[in-house]
């Protein structure tokens, strides 16, 4: 079309950027070939003077993203229409942010607020799920105010949002109380509850919200319910629904279902159970399957298991701890190498576990799986990022709670390596 001199507008550059973002260019091979052909775009763009047309604009920084391009190249384009931007643009960049870095996310939002448009549910609902990725509650809190304050109140996009990130940054309460002051509720708002419940180990919770659903269960509220079921230790009531799932809801088993299951087996201790299980199923297991099996595998088969998965490049990824000091958030690693006050926190955890050992505290080694001598083995254990965190706010004079000397050995001994 380009070479037969036939004129191009913004519709067919729209078309063009979407078919770019959308084709067979994402993936592993194809990402630098759709950058290449995202940039060749972009040249074209600015050459005939599109790049004022904030959709068109909107439209590369999508493609970009999409292809791979960092976070402050996305951004670099979207300032090259400033004073031009519209709600879309804006919505467009934020959700762009919130998936990478959610504090950025947060820093847009408060820019584009300054800036004076009319924000849309569309808006609130990206910015509520970057209050997701923090550990503390506050941020969901303020933007819902904010909701609450532009007339949203009971919008069914954004109160789903809402028990998303009020679960996943600690406040199961606050889930609660969005679900249930909604007047209506789809498969969403359910799947979501469920999620919560299953986020803070609430089983039992989840099986009774499970029981009062008005709709049919869909795949994902069946993966929910037994992920409620396997954090809180209910093999039977897990394994009925699993065993019913067709019969009662005609929902065939999947990957994540038969996951679910030798999750729920596997974590009450029942390995060659789960086992025999994956041998039984149907389909060929995938990764999140055996790794399943593999976090049961604590004290039974941990070298076979590993062993085995290295065929399937199966990782494990590392565990975190975050604890808010000040209005600050700290993260901390096992081993914790890169805090800056690394150095106070380990003479505060030192001088912690002295005076536990006088009072009878004994690390459990027997969950550490490397193969490392028991003097390591303990090392290790101490340096956990749970410990690390406790340390930290112990030194900040962050209150933990009055106990007992025993029940302060019982808390710290509890706090798993895994």
């Amino acid at each position: 079309m380009h070479r037969t001199g036939v004129g191009l507008d913004r519709v067919t550059l729209l078309g063009v950027t979407a078919s770019i973002s959308c084709s067979g260019y994402i993936g592993e091979n194809g990402g630098l070939l759709g950058l290449e052909k995202c940039c060749q775009l972009h040249c074209l763009v600015t050459k005939m003077g599109f790049l004022w047309e904030v959709e068109v604009v909107t439209a590369l920084v999508k493609a970009y993203s999409e292809l791979g391009a960092g976070i402050d190249d996305c951004y670099k384009l979207f300032s090259e229409i400033n004073g031009n931007q519209d709600i879309v643009s804006w919505t467009g960049i934020i959700t762009i942010v919130a998936d990478r870095d959610p504090k950025q996310a947060l820093l847009l939002f408060c820019q584009l607020r300054r800036e004076c448009l009319d924000l849309d549910r569309y808006t609130y609902s990206i910015v509520i799920k970057a209050c997701a990725g923090f550990a503390s509650a506050r941020h969901c809190s303020a933007i819902h105010s904010l909701v609450l304050k532009c007339g949203f109140n009971g919008d069914l996009v954004l109160s789903n949002a809402l028990i998303h990130a009020y679960a996943r940054s600690g406040s199961i309460t606050l889930s609660e109380h969005v679900f249930d002051s909604m007047d209506t509720r789809d498969w969403i708002s359910w799947n979501s509850m469920l999620k919560a419940y299953a986020i803070h180990g609430q089983g039992r919770e989840a099986l009774k919200l499970f029981a009062s659903m008005n709709i049919k269960p869909d795949p994902a509220t069946i993966v929910a319910v037994l992920t409620a079921c396997s954090h809180a230790g209910l093999v039977d009531q897990g394994t009925e629904i699993f065993e019913t799932m067709f019969e009662k809801y005609e929902i065939s088993p999947q990957n994540d279902h038969f996951a679910c299951m030798v999750d729920i087996l596997g974590r009450a201790g029942r390995i060659h159970e789960a086992e025999a299980f994956i041998n039984r199923m149907p389909v060929k297991p995938d990764p999140v399957v055996w790794s399943a099996l593999l976090g049961a595998c604590r004290k039974h088969d941990a070298a076979l298991i590993r062993k085995e998965l290295k065929g399937f490049k199966v990782r494990k990824e590392p565990g975190l701890s975050w604890i808010e000091v000040g209005n600050e958030v700290h993260e901390f690693a096992a081993g914790g190498q890169f805090h800056p006050l690394k150095c106070a926190i380990y003479a505060e955890l030192e001088g912690l576990i002295r005076n536990l050992k006088k009072i009878g505290y004994v690390p459990e080694i027997s969950f550490a799986l490397q193969d490392m001598e028991e003097e390591h083995k303990q090392e290790q254990l101490y340096y956990h990022s749970e410990k690390l965190a406790l340390a930290f706010a112990l030194i900040n004079g962050v209150s933990i709670g009055s106990c007992s000397e025993g029940d302060c050995c019982e808390r710290f001994q509890s706090f798993s390596p895994f």
